[in-house]
């Protein structure tokens, strides 16, 4: 005698479904892995960059704050440019340090030179250079990055002489990649040169 079973398997249809719905759902899953990885990188990068701008705007202030008379005489600032600043400070405490900040290819630079000899000289072709902040936007935007005034407020241009600065406003706009989200980030300082004030 015979026993017919109950039991069926799948049928071909019922497979190629079920391999289907998996393979979308796989699809789906590995999608926004992929994106939410590219979203988390985008914002590593830009926090890097940002946190690399509010140190080098940082550094930049202070520096400027403490601008004093070169060791061999010279008057404390020794140019001044939209883009770029030479000065004195004494940045370590061992004396005035000869520093120039300015853009080379989207990257904020410090140059310094230290004088030697007796009388001090600073030896101009002994500077060194380091990155002071990358990603720096402001040539490709035309946005000064260094902006002077006098003691009264009024800015001064910078074919004027250098004596009449006494407050410089810096303005550094950053950003690791201007075609992805979020915009430009515009970090603002100012610094008030305390060794040239005229009111005492």
């Amino acid at each position: 005698m015979r026993t017919q079973s109950t039991q069926r398997g799948y049928s071909l249809i019922e497979a190629l479904m079920v391999i289907a719905i998996f393979s979308l759902a796989s699809a789906l899953v590995f999608g926004t892995i992929v994106f939410l990885y590219r979203v988390y990188n985008n914002m590593s990068e830009q926090t890097y960059t940002l946190q690399q701008a509010r140190q080098g705007i940082a550094l930049l202030t202070d520096h400027i704050r403490g601008i004093t008379q070169g060791l061999e005489g010279s008057y404390p600032i020794a140019e001044i440019d939209p883009y770029g600043m030479t000065f004195f400070s004494d940045i370590d405490g061992t004396g005035a340090v000869r520093i120039r900040y300015f853009i080379e290819n989207d990257t904020l630079m410090r140059g310094t030179v230290r004088a030697t000899g007796t009388p001090p000289m600073y030896d101009l072709t002994q500077e060194v250079v380091a990155t002071s902040t990358e990603y720096v936007r402001n040539n490709a935007l035309n946005t000064p990055l260094f902006t002077y005034f006098d003691s009264d407020g009024a800015p001064v241009p910078h074919t004027a002489s250098v004596t009449q600065v006494r407050f410089v406003r810096i303005d550094l706009v950053a950003n690791i990649n201007p075609a992805r989200a979020p915009e430009d980030f515009v970090l603002r300082s100012s610094a008030a040169l305390r060794n040239l004030k005229d009111n005492l």
